[in-house]
């Protein structure tokens, strides 16, 4: 399945994996660094970082990863919806010419 303007639409599943992929690193990163400036222990940053990026990577990246789905189906459907009505298409269905009722 292709969009109109011949990008590949993104699958649910992938969408979600990408983002909690995404949403873990910024998680390890942020949390772990911010630990690491306060305490000047490396592994304590990792340690908290971990923890933090096992409890909470996966559920903010579903949930963005679900989002960003969302949005991008219906922005395509806009699209398509826009090229149509441009192109005179409208899917209405128009009364018969002769009809006098």
């Amino acid at each position: 399945m292709h969009r109109r303007d011949d990008r590949p639409v993104i699958a649910f599943d992938r969408s979600v994996w990408i983002w909690v992929a995404i949403c873990s690193v910024v998680m390890l990163v942020v949390v772990g660094g911010g630990v690491w400036l306060v305490t000047g222990k490396f592994i304590d940053g990792l340690a908290v970082g971990a923890f933090t990026t096992f409890w909470g990577g996966p559920g903010f990246g579903v949930m963005f990863g679900s989002a960003y789905h969302a949005l991008s189906n219906e922005r395509s459907e806009k699209r398509a919806k826009l090229a149509r009505a441009a192109e005179g298409v409208t899917g209405e269905v128009a009364a018969p010419q002769g009809s006098s009722d």
